[in-house]
């Protein structure tokens, strides 16, 4: 398979996925909502972006999400900055995993 088609077939994957998903983040993020620096939807972007993309931990998929921003910024256009690996493992340590799993699933095909 050629970029072009690589690259195409991840950014509608993505699109995907978020459009699906914006709502039921909500349902899965205990955070209180006006103490929050990073929505559960660009951590959500930027994590199935990074295991799309091979990343195999915290520190990658926030290395990848840091040098990609112009890529992500095309799901979220305001994009000033993105979470470190430590706040990506404390978001999946707190919200409700079952019910991630259980909205992931409901995304499917």
């Amino acid at each position: 398979m050629d970029k072009i088609a690589k690259d195409f077939l991840i950014n509608d994957e993505l699109a995907r996925h978020m459009a699906s998903m914006s709502e039921a983040i909500d349902t899965i993020d205990p955070r209180e909502k006006n103490k929050v620096t990073y929505s559960g939807k660009l951590i959500m972007l930027v994590t199935l972006s990074g295991i799309f993309c091979d990343c195999q931990s915290w520190n990658d998929i926030a290395d990848f999400a840091r040098y990609k921003k112009d890529f992500l910024r095309r799901f979220i256009p305001d994009l000033e900055t993105t979470p470190s690996h430590d706040t990506l493992r404390r978001f999946f340590c707190i919200i409700k995993t079952e019910k991630l799993e259980s909205c992931y699933r409901e995304w499917g095909p």
